[in-house]
């Protein structure tokens, strides 16, 4: 992939695909918008539903942004995360080693835990410290297992209209049918015709404020 670092608006860094020109994160503040969507929409959603120990499942590790952030919150509030983390395209090493998501923490040995997170072997499962273990798995959404019953997914894929494969009606009826009562499905993804479909299958479906520069995000919660 012809991947290249882009400082965003609120210092951090993202990747942009100078072939396709999409971006991993939003240009107006990529940490902002992994803590807004993923972390308070998600993670911590899911710690008050199920308690202080919970499965997640992230569709795209990209470069482990969302990954870290929530390996961060888990050490902090010292709750418990298992994370399985699917990619079918992943960064390479060097790249991510050019970004500066190791400044988010003061902390020397959460920041070890980012190289140890994109140094992970994948399709094995890794224990990064006595919160958070991930397993990495080398696959698409569509042939993935749901083995494990996931409290929260975190869904990061490029947008509806770069990679409308990964938005088809099929992948969230079999994410429906195999997550728990209460679980919920986060993405920056607002689109009307997203939300629809997500109702059709079964989800209740929610429209949350989105961080600076995006109206809204969806949440949708298998009642």
């Amino acid at each position: 992939m012809n991947l290249e670092p882009y400082l965003t608006s609120d210092g951090s860094y993202t990747l942009i695909n100078k072939e396709t020109n999409c971006a991993y994160h939003s240009l107006h503040g990529a940490v902002t918008e992994g803590k807004v969507v993923f972390i308070n929409y998600g993670l911590n959603y899911a710690f008050e539903k199920f308690g202080s120990s919970i499965n997640l499942l992230e569709v795209g590790f990209g470069a482990g942004l969302h990954t870290y952030l929530t390996l961060l919150e888990a050490s902090n509030t010292k709750q418990n995360v298992f994370c399985t983390s699917i990619e079918i395209n992943p960064v390479q090493l060097k790249i991510c080693e050019q970004l500066n998501y190791e400044d988010l923490t003061k902390d020397i040995n959460l920041k070890l835990n980012y190289k140890d997170l994109i140094n992970a072997e994948w399709n094995k499962t890794t224990q990064l410290n006595n919160y958070f273990s991930i397993q990495k798995l080398l696959t698409n959404i569509y042939n993935f297992e749901y083995i494990l019953p996931y409290h929260v997914v975190y869904y990061s894929g490029f947008s509806h209209t770069a990679t409308p494969e990964v938005w088809e009606k099929e992948i969230f009826e079999k994410m429906f049918k195999h997550l728990p009562i209460g679980a919920c499905v986060v993405t920056h993804c607002a689109k009307g015709v997203y939300k629809r479909m997500l109702k059709e299958v079964g989800f209740t479906v929610e429209t949350l404020k989105g961080p600076p520069r995006k109206n809204e995000v969806t949440r949708a919660i298998k009642i």
